[in-house]
């Protein structure tokens, strides 16, 4: 069976992306996700970025790692939990 994308994964996001030309600063990236329908989650994942020029997927995702380590949740623990960790609660619920 194959696995689909959900949430902010970074695959999720570039499938998001499908057609953007590079360079492309943050705008261009935002509507180009909104123009290939992408959930509010992406769009406001992508509104977190820095403002300016990103030169590939490379440099997209760089970004990604910089926001989205932000945004990791601490667990009941007391620890950070890594986007994996999110990921699979996800595909769990």
């Amino acid at each position: 069976m194959t696995r689909g994308l959900s949430g902010t994964s970074p695959a999720n996001v570039q499938s998001f992306l499908g057609g953007i030309d590079y360079p492309a600063d943050k705008e261009t990236l935002i509507e180009t996700a909104r123009k290939n329908k992408a959930p509010d989650d992406i769009i406001d994942l992508l509104e977190q970025f820095p403002d300016e020029e990103f030169d590939s997927p490379v440099s997209v995702m760089k970004a990604y790692g910089e926001v989205h380590g932000d945004q990791d949740e601490e667990d009941r623990g007391g620890r950070r939990r890594s986007s994996r960790e999110d990921e699979q609660e996800s595909a769990r619920t």
